[in-house]
């Protein structure tokens, strides 16, 4: 099968936004490539990633790539993206310069050579990201493992707000037996995390039923199938329980939408962990949970981007 690869020259800030609307107009797979994560090797205690000068072509911020089956391609959706970028522009996005390339490329030229981007990656004190190829021993007993296939699916765990959301996740989980809901799962890392955190129930839903599938791949990688409930839903329409902690790494707009039934699903002392957040957008979030009767407790920041968590007014 032949694939087109329909590249977008972006910033870090719209990497997430056009790989969901990239897998929502029919990719079969996503490649990110954002300079930032390739430079984490600089950072202390977050392990070497990858030498940028080794790195061929490697984007001036960022970029994103959907491979589709060129039988099928629709050949609007270079305009189609265009819209996009100008659309996240409005939520006050950098989209980088908007450049867009179209390449056709045999399938079994993918299958292999982007394996050579991915490599085990520390994202947090006790969390070591490792793809399924690695063949990588622990540092120290305290060093978890979570296993990723990486490969033509929603990414590899390594973006700065799912790091944020992990260190969160690592601070809270102190309660025993918690329960946790993990809203937008992706790759299923946090959900994965959560249960080797020791976590009695775990649930992890996306809109996306692409996007379960590979959490359910994940999953399964790390040996925990049966104990991790995957389920498809939007937002918090189609959940139901309450949890001691609630993990939603979206992006802004779309936390904005989920602050108003955040409450109905959130149990006495639970706190919810919110990240996938730009800067600009942090004051319009937080001022949207007071609104509904939220305080936030704790605020993380690195680069652009903002991480919060926050839990019920008490009455």
């Amino acid at each position: 099968m032949n694939l087109i690869e329909l590249s977008i020259q972006t910033a870090t800030d719209s990497v997430e936004a056009l790989s969901a609307f990239l897998m929502a107009n029919g990719a079969l797979g996503i490649q990110t490539r954002d300079r930032q994560d390739f430079e984490n090797k600089n950072m202390p205690g977050y392990g070497e990633l990858i030498v940028t000068d080794d790195i061929k072509d490697l984007p001036e911020a960022a970029e994103v790539s959907g491979y589709f089956d060129e039988a099928t391609f629709d050949e609007t959706l270079p305009v189609k993206t265009k819209e996009k970028l100008t659309e996240l522009t409005g939520y006050q996005l950098n989209i980088g310069s908007g450049v867009i390339a179209l390449n056709r490329i045999v399938d079994q030229d993918w299958e292999n050579n982007w394996k050579e981007y991915y490599h085990p990656v520390r994202l947090s004190h006790w969390f070591t990201v490792v793809p399924e190829w690695e063949d990588y021993q622990p540092a120290s007993q305290s060093e978890q493992i979570i296993r990723l296939d990486p490969g033509m699916s929603f990414g590899t765990g390594t973006h700065i707000t799912t790091q944020l959301a992990l260190q969160y996740l690592e601070k809270t989980m102190v309660k025993e037996n918690a329960r946790v809901l993990d809203l937008g799962t992706g790759s299923g890392i946090l959900a994965i995390a959560a249960h080797k955190m020791g976590a009695k129930q775990v649930v992890g839903t996306d809109i996306d039923a692409h996007a379960l599938t590979f959490a359910e791949e994940n999953i399964k990688l790390n040996e925990l199938e049966n104990k991790i409930a995957l389920q498809e839903s939007d937002l918090l329409k189609q959940v139901s329980g309450e949890y001691d902690i609630i993990i939603a790494n979206i992006l802004a707009e779309i936390l904005m939408a989920l602050v108003p039934n955040l409450g109905d699903h959130l149990a006495a002392n639970g706190v919810a962990i919110l990240s996938g957040i730009d800067h600009e957008q942090r004051d319009k979030l937080v001022a949207k949970l007071a609104e509904y009767h939220f305080d936030v407790v704790s605020e993380m920041r690195q680069k652009t981007w903002v991480s919060l968590l926050v839990k019920k007014q008490e009455v």
